[in-house]
């Protein structure tokens, strides 16, 4: 019998649950972004490569710049050349709350398509900076502009912040272009 429970309410809580993370252009009109430069057009490119509000790790500055010909929207896109390493491109961070659903949302491409996996992270913190929960998606980016889309929800009570990170694989063969990275709390769940 418990088992029977277990299951319808799997079943109940999937069919929920499963229509809200299918969202549409048409349900983030009027939500707020809450990461900061998500199209990299804010900053001097010339004076410093990483776009501002973002932090690159692995000491890999000299593989990013800003490419003013290949983007998504806007007039600018973040271009990663040739990664020695493995490079990671973390967002400022923002206010999470922790009843909220996010959908987020960035744009790939690369020169060429192999099964070479980018992946996209949420990572949510309590107040203090512990990491509390991490959501996380793979991409494999083609030679045109690619969505890549992740919903995270069902935080631990204490997240008070949240960050994106973008890990884009050690390929010296590869050239990766990144754009619009954006996150949207779509609804706050009810308890």
């Amino acid at each position: 019998m418990i088992k029977l429970i277990i299951a319808v309410t799997l079943v109940v809580t999937g069919c929920f649950f499963g229509s809200i993370i299918d969202f549409s252009e048409q349900d983030i009109k009027g939500k707020e972004n809450v990461i900061f430069n998500s199209s990299f057009e804010e900053g001097e490119f010339a004076a410093d490569p990483i776009p501002l509000g973002w932090i690159i790790l692995n000491d890999m500055q000299s593989c990013v710049s800003s490419d003013l010909e290949n983007f998504n929207s806007v007039q600018r896109s973040l271009l990663i050349s040739h990664p020695h390493k493995k490079i990671n491109l973390v967002s400022e961070s923002f206010p999470l709350d922790p009843d909220g659903i996010y959908f987020s949302r960035c744009f790939l491409k690369t020169n060429y398509q192999s099964n070479q996996a980018v992946e996209i992270l949420f990572v949510a913190f309590d107040s203090k900076g512990k990491q509390v929960n991490k959501y996380k998606t793979k991409a494999y980016p083609q030679e045109n502009w690619t969505k890549v889309v992740m919903t995270a929800s069902f935080f631990k009570p204490n997240a008070r912040f949240g960050r994106i990170i973008i890990s884009f694989p050690a390929r010296p063969d590869k050239v990766f272009w990144l754009d619009d990275v954006e996150s949207y709390n779509m609804y706050n769940i009810q308890k």
